[in-house]
C-alpha cells in the first residue's frame, strides 16, 4: 500500500533529476500467512521507499503523463520512436524490523547517494535532465 507520493530530486553535477518517490508499508505474514505480531498484539508491517523516473535515449521524466507527451511530440513531429526504460531503486526501512536498522531519512538518504551514483551511469551525456 502506497502511504505517501511525491517528487524528489538528486543532485547529478549541475543538473537535478526528478524522481517520483513511494512510501509503502507491506503487513508481514509467517509462511503459514499468518500476522506477524508484536508483542504489544499489533501487526509487523514493513515500510520502503521506492524512487522511480523513465530514461529516454534524449530526455528524462519522473512522470507518466509527460513520458506519453514526449513520446506523442516526438512520433508526431520528429518521425522517431524514444526507447523509454522505467528505473527504479527500492530501499527497506528497517528501524522498526531491526534494533540498528534504517529509519526513513537514513533510507532516502542511501537511496539519493545511489542515484547519485547510478545516474550517471545509465544515461548517456546526450540525455537532458528534467
Amino acid at each position: 500500500n502506497i502511504v505517501d507520493i511525491h517528487r524528489v530530486n538528486a543532485q547529478l553535477g549541475a543538473d537535478s533529476l526528478t524522481m517520483t518517490r513511494l512510501h509503502n508499508i507491506r503487513p508481514i505474514y509467517d509462511a503459514s500467512g499468518k500476522p506477524i505480531l508484536r508483542p504489544d498484539g499489533k501487526q509487523v508491517h514493513e515500510y520502503s521507499l521506492i524512487y522511480y523516473w523513465f530514461v529516454g535515449s534524449t530526455e528524462t521524466t519522473a512522470d507518466h503523463t509527460i513520458r506519453y507527451l514526449i513520446d506523442a511530440r516526438d512520433r508526431l513531429l520528429k518521425g522517431s520512436n524514444q526507447p523509454w526504460a522505467y528505473v527504479t531503486v527500492m530501499g527497506r526501512i528497517t528501524s522498526n524490523l531491526e534494533k540498528y536498522g534504517r529509519d526513513e531519512a537514513q533510507t532516502d538518504a542511501m537511496l539519493h547517494s545511489f542515484v547519485q551514483k547510478l545516474a550517471p551511469v545509465i544515461q548517456g551525456p546526450s540525455v537532458k535532465i528534467r
